[in-house]
């Protein structure tokens, strides 16, 4: 199984190393922004390389449903449906 790696990450470590929290929060202040799909994503691979699968799904679902044309929808498409055999 391929393990989804945070890509919004770089030298300085981006997204990643803010908290759910903090995340969170940038949603809330971003609800239709660019950068919505990238929060939701940063979450859901969080969570699935946390092998919290149930939770993990919900924000893959929400690009699916929310940002289905985004550059994320595919790869939240495939990590949907790996937490089910996972």
């Amino acid at each position: 199984m391929r393990k989804p790696l945070g890509r919004l990450s770089g030298p300085s470590g981006g997204l990643l190393h803010l908290h759910a929290a903090e995340l969170s929060d940038l949603l809330r202040f971003l609800p239709g922004q660019r950068y919505a799909s990238a929060i939701l994503w940063e979450r859901g691979a969080g969570l699935f390389n946390k092998k919290d699968y149930s939770a993990a799904q919900k924000y893959f679902q929400r690009i699916m449903l929310s940002y289905p044309n985004d550059e994320y929808a595919g790869q939240a498409y495939f990590y949907n449906a790996e937490c089910y055999f996972s």
